[in-house]
């Protein structure tokens, strides 16, 4: 068989008209004229080398050939059926998908625990694969959907990227309980004789942006220790007199063991955003997925 002579209407006219074994309730099943649906049986037989359907005295009795594929055609066009409504008609609460996100620890802490918890609720065979941010390779990743979306700081992201922010972020500082330096009012000098850990995802830098803030006021902090990760932090904080920056919505989840001063450096929260590529941008299950994590940010604000 010339596989490229295969019309999925033809397969669609052999399952009913076996089904039927009358050409005449066939054309009335598939809505076309009877000598339009012999029409297309002719071309079957021709395609399956079978008469496929022997006339007999009333109706059509399937050959053995015939009943032989009755089967697998009908799997065949139920996987078609299914592919197409998956793909045009997302129906979460029988999706069977996997979704690739790409984000910061703290945005696994923060945010993708809860969408995770609510998924399961909401569409239980839905799988979620959690990657690690590259900004080196994000673009690729998603233009390739190697990833299907990534949770960051928009201004970090390709200019070719798609977003919607989800939330404004901000700092808190933290240090261990009973820290002497610590107090409930800090201003900017008082907060740069502290000794500082930060954080650098690429895991190569003593300075972030907030040493930039810090020049335009003509000061410095002393850094001691940069890890590539937030969820380090509180550990090393917590035994030491280290102190260290953190996102807010991480410092609320600290326990009794910390104490939490306001931030004494102006203008530097943060978005985070919702980062996805044009070619992911109609599809769907994504965009179900992306209304879904925005919802649930707005109800755990």
């Amino acid at each position: 068989m010339d596989s490229k002579k295969v019309d999925l209407n033809l397969l669609q006219t052999l399952v009913v008209l076996l089904e039927e074994c009358n050409v005449t309730k066939a054309a009335d099943r598939l809505n076309l004229s009877q000598p339009a649906v012999s029409t297309q049986l002719s071309r079957l037989r021709g395609l399956f080398d079978d008469q496929l359907l022997v006339p007999i005295h009333k109706g059509m009795l399937p050959t053995a050939k015939a009943l032989a594929l009755l089967p697998e055609l009908r799997a065949a066009m139920k996987l078609v059926s299914n592919v197409l409504v998956e793909h045009q008609d997302f129906i979460p609460e029988t999706a069977n998908l996997t979704f690739k996100v790409a984000c910061t620890d703290y945005l696994q802490l923060v945010v993708m625990t809860e969408v995770i918890r609510r998924l399961k609720i909401a569409a239980p065979n839905i799988k979620v694969v959690l990657c690690h941010l590259k900004i080196a390779t994000l673009a690729a990743q998603l233009q390739h959907s190697e990833l299907d979306l990534a949770l960051m700081s928009p201004e970090c992201g390709p200019d070719s990227l798609r977003f919607k922010t989800l939330y404004q972020e901000k700092y808190v500082l933290i240090g261990r309980k009973h820290h002497p330096q610590l107090m409930s009012e800090m201003t900017i000098a008082d907060y740069v004789k502290l000794e500082h850990i930060v954080v650098s995802f690429e895991g190569n830098s003593t300075s972030t942006f907030i040493d930039s803030i810090l020049q335009q006021y003509g000061v410095s902090r002393q850094v001691m220790t940069s890890v590539p990760s937030f969820l380090l932090v509180p550990e090393l904080v917590k035994n030491t007199e280290l102190v260290a920056l953190i996102p807010a919505r991480q410092a609320s989840k600290l326990g009794a063991d910390f104490t939490l001063v306001k931030n004494p450096i102006p203008d530097c929260a943060f978005d985070v955003a919702m980062v996805w590529h044009e070619v992911q941008h109609q599809y769907p299950a994504l965009r179900w997925l992306r209304a879904f994590i925005s919802r649930t940010m707005a109800e755990v604000r």
